[in-house]
């Protein structure tokens, strides 16, 4: 990695530290992540250069070497189905501060998901409780035909 530090000793703090200005290829970021609420909490990736990490909103996220871009998205799950954000792809740091991205799951994606999702429990939920009631039938028509049996 190349690049340089400016020393300004006339910059003095109030502490009477010396102060230095990093020049590097590097980027450093904070994410905003947009309706993660409607997906599990805890199971947000962040993926820079298709590498995850743990996300955490409070975080700054870096120093990367950066030549010229990094990818930066975000991934959730809900019911063990992933979604990915929108992806961006981040220039290099020229200030001494972070930048800010915001990446957003598509709330329509989840949504629909989610009625998809609705619509098989339901439906499960109608055999179970059919094939429940049917089982009770036959197991009363066995126990009358044991009786029966017995009778005779």
């Amino acid at each position: 990695m190349t690049g340089k530090i400016d020393i300004d000793l006339s910059n003095r703090g109030n502490n009477n530290k010396i102060y230095a200005d990093e020049d590097f290829n590097q980027s450093w970021f904070k994410v905003k992540l947009n309706n993660d609420s409607l997906l599990e909490k805890n199971s947000y990736k962040l993926l820079i250069d298709d590498k995850d990490v743990d996300y955490n909103s409070k975080k700054t996220y870096g120093k990367y070497y950066n030549p010229t871009e990094l990818s930066v998205y975000a991934i959730g799950k809900l019911e063990g189905k992933e979604f990915k954000t929108n992806r961006i792809n981040i220039r290099r740091n020229y200030d001494n501060k972070p930048q800010n991205l915001k990446l957003s799951f598509k709330e329509s994606q989840i949504r629909d998901y989610e009625s998809k999702s609705k619509k098989v429990k339901e439906k499960a939920k109608s055999y179970i409780k059919e094939y429940t009631k049917e089982l009770n039938k036959a197991y009363k028509r066995k126990i009358i035909n044991i009786y029966l049996t017995t009778l005779k």
